[in-house]
């Protein structure tokens, strides 16, 4: 890693694959508390298939981190969604500041803005 670009580069794709993690996750967590699953998992899907789109068809560091703070926030929403009535519904909500920290790095700035 010898400039910002590469560096960018390869925390944009961590956070691309955190993305597609997200998916099974959500699924697991919707199973779990006996929610319904399908829209979830097909919505956390569609948020993350624009990142790694993005990142593969070798689009520029700027565009991929404005897709994945969409995508982070959207697939965040969905965990508070599935707790919805639990106990531990407010602090689902935390995990949007842990994900909202890990954007800056991974851009200009222009997404955090």
């Amino acid at each position: 890693m010898t400039d910002l670009s590469t560096f960018q580069r390869k925390v944009a794709l961590v956070l691309t694959a955190l993305s597609a993690l997200h998916v099974p996750v959500l699924v697991m967590i919707a199973w779990a508390l006996e929610r319904d699953g399908a829209l979830v998992s097909l919505a956390a899907l569609g948020f993350a298939a624009v990142p790694v789109m993005l990142f593969f068809l070798n689009r520029p560091v700027t565009a991929i981190s404005f897709a994945l703070a969409v995508t982070l926030v959207g697939q965040t929403s969905l965990l508070v969604y599935l707790f919805d009535g639990h106990p531990w519904q407010v602090e689902m909500h935390f995990y949007y500041f842990a994900l909202l920290a890990c954007c800056p790095v991974s851009a200009t700035g222009a997404c955090c803005c």
